[in-house]
């Protein structure tokens, strides 16, 4: 509705006669008051409405184009506003509804503002500005401050003369405490960016948002990584997560099972003492953002002394891991899955772990006599988001529900009783069928999978 305004605007300054143009101008200036007012817009109709005021038109008025043009960047400036405020509530964060409360906004400002004064600043290594114009487009936005732009009247009121407070400048003059869940998310995600926030200062910040956030079910998340820091991405928090860090990672089995003693009960540090060459132990602390593809790759080079890596490394780690999987089901998640090592996820892409010891007994059910002391030793992939975000995929052949082709009750109450377990104890579990993973079809339900997962948990 408002852009169809800008349309008249030229219409009403080129009506002809110069009265004629001024009649048109008037009636075109009340419509964008109108308009302004329609949609909520009280504080730019306000603006508006001030700016209007102060335009006056006589007849064979030299004046009118500059004044016209005036009024129309006005206008354009509100418009550029109003085009970021969108794109910020566009922003696929679930519900479009205010999730984050006003408290919580003002209790996580007012302790950013404390850290600030305390010499740990909220725009970090940069000046104001320049991280000011990370999430908003100073330069064009319009001042209401007699400078040039949103930018001068910052720099005129924070820098130059020092008479505005930050509570003024995030919430009366750029709406920060007011907007969008998404643009709040946005700018405290900035607040802890990588080129914004040195890393001695980073995990700090990350844990004060994340004490607030957490009240109205979001927290920050590492994302992906610049230069080897993290950055962070907001997501809503779920029910899975798990409390305990990662401490041993025992995987890709492709022979007989590890004999494993405790080295260190204390410390959980085990060592395997034989068939060690049947699978593979990470032995290195999950990075904060999760174990990625890149992540394995560089601990396989070292392990195989095969430094720097190479696209050969990534090739041989590869087929290793696939050499774990017996089915074919289980191969074609697997090969469609990895399929995005090459492709613009690269770096951010989450190692898909196969063949993983989730209990480990180290007696084999013909020492025990058939007797089942644990349930689901190992499980078939496993992505690690996070050290506490884990997620579990399992592929279903016959012989988790049935005895030579006959179906067991017993088996399937097994498997569920087993996955409200994990579910319990923090887990992500999600199971296919072996039947819908065969061929092209089965290809694109793993990539229609895949999607939406990465998209539930900001990935990309």
């Amino acid at each position: 509705m408002i852009e169809k305004l800008l349309e008249a605007h030229e219409y009403a300054i080129s009506a002809g006669e110069s009265h004629e143009c001024a009649r048109q101008f008037v009636i075109w200036m009340d419509r964008v008051a109108s308009a302004l007012a329609g949609v909520g817009m009280v504080d730019e109709c306000k603006i508006w409405k001030e700016a209007q005021a102060t335009v006056h038109f006589y007849d064979d008025d030299a004046s009118f184009p500059a004044q016209s043009e005036s009024m129309k960047a006005i206008l354009l400036g509100i418009l550029d506003n109003l085009e970021r405020t969108e794109s910020f509530a566009n922003r696929d964060m679930g519900d479009t509804t205010f999730q984050i409360s006003d408290i919580t906004r003002r209790n996580l400002f007012d302790e950013l503002v404390l850290m600030d004064r305390n010499g740990k600043q909220i725009h970090g290594r940069l000046d104001l500005v320049a991280f000011l114009k990370r999430l908003w487009p100073l330069d064009k936005m319009q001042s209401t401050y007699y400078g040039k732009n949103a930018a001068d009247d910052i720099w005129q009121h924070m820098i130059n003369n020092n008479d505005w407070e930050y509570d003024f400048l995030f919430g009366d003059y750029l709406k920060l405490m007011s907007g969008p869940d998404a643009q709040f998310l946005s700018f405290l995600e900035e607040v802890v960016h990588p080129i914004v926030r040195s890393p001695d200062e980073q995990e700090e910040f990350v844990a004060v948002i994340n004490k607030h956030l957490s009240k109205d079910g979001f927290r920050l998340q590492p994302h992906e990584r610049v230069s080897s820091y993290p950055s962070y991405r907001a997501i809503r928090l779920g029910s899975a997560r798990v409390d305990q860090d990662v401490k041993n990672l025992i995987f890709a089995a492709d022979g007989p099972k590890p004999e494993i003693v405790l080295d260190d009960s204390i410390s959980n540090s085990i060592r395997v003492v034989k068939n060690g060459n049947y699978c593979l132990i990470y032995d290195l602390p999950i990075p904060q953002t999760g174990l990625k593809w890149v992540d394995l790759v560089s601990w396989w080079a070292s392990r195989i002394g095969d430094n720097p890596p190479t696209s050969e490394t990534g090739h041989t780690l590869y087929f290793r891991l696939e050499k774990s999987l017996d089915s074919e089901p289980e191969k074609l998640f697997f090969q469609t899955y990895y399929k995005r090592k090459d492709s613009e996820l690269r770096d951010s892409l989450p190692a898909l772990i196969p063949q993983v010891y989730l209990h480990y007994d180290p007696y084999t059910l013909r020492d025990l006599k058939g007797e089942k002391r644990l349930d689901r030793q190992r499980m078939d992939f496993l992505l690690l988001l996070s050290n506490h975000e884990r997620i579990v995929i399992e592929i279903d052949g016959k012989q988790h529900y049935s005895d030579s082709d006959r179906p067991s009750p017993r088996k399937y109450a097994e498997m569920v009783a087993a996955d409200r377990k994990l579910r319990l104890a923090g887990y992500e579990i999600y199971r296919f069928g072996g039947y819908e993973l065969q061929g092209d079809n089965g290809k694109a339900v793993v990539d229609e999978f895949v999607d939406d997962l990465f998209k539930k948990h900001g990935i990309s």
